[in-house]
């Protein structure tokens, strides 16, 4: 039987190359079941970039904590209040449903349990 050799450079055959189709159409229809659009606005670049750059300005040199929500006191000191007008306790609850909705998208393809 001939083989072929995919462009990463493995070489497959017969069955092989089924399966490595199989689990290519799989992957394709678990990413398209994922809504990656940010319909809840979970997501924004400004609290991405504070918490990946520990810089509490925006690109306009802003303050990126509104100094009415500002409070040592709360987890993130105001910044989720500021950026998502939510307190930090809701913010979390829609963020760790979010991370199950994923997780059982995620599970339906990939077949684990950890939760």
């Amino acid at each position: 039987m001939k083989n072929f050799i995919l462009m990463n450079g493995l070489e497959l055959e017969g069955k092989e190359l089924q399966a490595y189709y199989y689990v290519l159409s799989k992957k394709q229809k678990m990413l398209e079941s994922i809504d990656c659009t940010n319909s809840n606005y979970l997501r924004k670049t400004d609290f991405r970039n504070c918490m990946m750059h520990f810089e509490l300005k925006d690109k306009d040199e802003n303050s990126l904590i509104a100094d009415k929500n500002f409070d040592l006191a709360i987890p993130f000191c105001g910044l989720v209040e500021t950026q998502f007008g939510l307190s930090y306790a809701e913010y979390q609850v829609m963020l760790e449903t979010e991370l199950i909705h994923l997780y059982e998208k995620l599970n339906i393809y990939l077949g684990f349990d950890l939760l």
